[in-house]
């Protein structure tokens, strides 16, 4: 079996109240970023492949409007 080299360590300094704090900061930031905007529109999408929903879901992620598939 192979030993698994570790660079380094990631800590959390983030406890409690603090973290649900930070969260609720990028959340904000993520809205009004969006402009008070879903990210993905409402509704039910049916598509033929899975690539298909992928290439939808990228555009609409990139900020591009989609046709929507029928």
């Amino acid at each position: 079996m192979e030993k698994i080299k570790v660079i380094g360590i990631r800590k959390y300094n983030l406890k409690g109240k603090d973290s649900l704090k930070e969260v609720d900061k990028l959340q904000r930031l993520a809205m009004r970023l969006r402009r008070g905007k879903p990210f993905f529109p409402v509704g039910v999408y049916r598509f033929k492949t899975f690539e298909e929903e992928d290439l939808w879901r990228m555009k609409i992620l990139t900020g591009k409007r989609p046709e929507f598939p029928q």
